[in-house]
């Protein structure tokens, strides 16, 4: 009775998986393949195989089909997480790095029995020896092989590298004096306001030669050089200039700079000292991790050294996120404190 209740069993399995792979979609796209569950260079081998056609795009669809049913839990480099997750669950309990048998690329992990199959390869193979590490691990599978599905490439070719990213490299490589949106460089009327020959005319933003701004009244500007020499030592704060829309444009005041470069100087210095704490705590993390790693090499036990060194790149860009995002939290309260003197200013009768 129990024998025949086992034999129901798997029938009724394989008559899931059967149906899960009939009902699979008669075309795989491209932005299908790209699935998490996928190892990056794995998803390269199966979307050149379903180009190519032929049993290769007969496998490589089978394979897709599996992983988008739930009926192959995944195509993975055997030192991913769901791979020792994996290894773990067995009895006993294998790590990672034990679970492809000596001498091979690749296997098909079929235990648990109550999970699905998972197919794991070893890292640093070519793209020939991970087609065949691929294919041979599938055949361990023992899943079914469906009719084979089209391909379209719906993705299409990668974005084209920008020509410029600013109008200095334009004008460097002597393509132009502007570097468009779409990073393409164009030559246009003006690159300085010397290049302008109409008087009151300035070089704008978008490198166009337009009619300089009325004189403002004493004590409002548009650029610091309203303000006087740089020897003055004042600022042009609170103006709206070089917008796309010069009717745009907004006056604003001329100020006193010493206490604002005096607090731009201190969070500059604070900013530096920062800096130096993360590079001292990074330092004291790999040293750690190389400690780790020694400890695990003597007592024969990899995943020893594997958490402190697994925290240091987020501990170091966690580290200098904070030291910039209060660097520039400072540096705008340096400008606004300024602004807000000269709101005061205003106000006075």
């Amino acid at each position: 009775m129990r024998i025949a209740l086992v034999l129901g069993g798997v029938a009724l399995v394989g008559a899931t998986m059967q149906a899960r792979a009939a009902t699979a979609p008669c075309t795989w796209k491209e932005s299908d393949i790209i699935d998490p569950h996928i190892e990056v260079s794995a998803q390269k081998l199966l979307m050149s195989k379903m180009s190519q056609g032929g049993s290769g795009a007969k496998q490589a669809s089978a394979m897709i089909s599996a992983v988008k049913s739930g009926d192959l839990a995944g195509i993975y480099l055997n030192s991913r997480k769901a791979v020792a997750d994996r290894g773990q669950q067995l009895s006993p309990p294998v790590g990672w790095w034990d679970l492809i048998p000596t001498g091979k690329n690749s296997t098909c992990l079929l235990q648990p029995s109550a999970e699905p199959p998972m197919i794991i390869f070893r890292s640093n193979l070519s793209q020939a020896q991970l087609d065949q590490a691929l294919s041979s691990a599938w055949s361990q599978c023992g899943l079914p092989t469906p009719t084979t599905c089209g391909y379209k490439d719906d993705m299409g070719p990668p974005p084209a590298k920008a020509e410029c990213t600013h109008e200095a490299s334009c004008i460097f490589e002597g393509k132009g004096n502007y570097c468009n949106a779409q990073g393409k460089c164009e030559q246009r009327e003006c690159t300085t306001t010397l290049d302008c020959t109409k008087p009151g005319e300035y070089c704008n933003a978008q490198k166009a030669c337009v009619a300089a701004p009325k004189a403002p009244p004493p004590n409002t500007c548009y650029f610091d050089y309203h303000c006087g020499p740089p020897s003055a030592e004042k600022a042009c704060v609170g103006a709206v200039a070089d917008s796309p829309n010069d009717a745009l444009w907004k006056a604003g005041t001329c100020v006193s700079i010493k206490e604002q470069k005096a607090c731009i100087d201190k969070a500059d210095k604070a900013h530096s000292k920062a800096l130096d704490a993360c590079h001292d705590e990074w330092g004291a993390a790999t040293l750690e991790c190389a400690a780790k790693g020694v400890e695990a090499v003597v007592a024969k036990k990899p995943d020893i050294g594997l958490v402190p060194c697994a925290t240091i790149p987020a501990k170091w860009d966690a580290c200098l996120n904070d030291a910039h995002a209060t660097w520039h939290a400072a540096r705008k309260a340096c400008v606004e404190a300024t602004k807000t003197k000269v709101r005061k200013r205003r106000q006075r009768p």
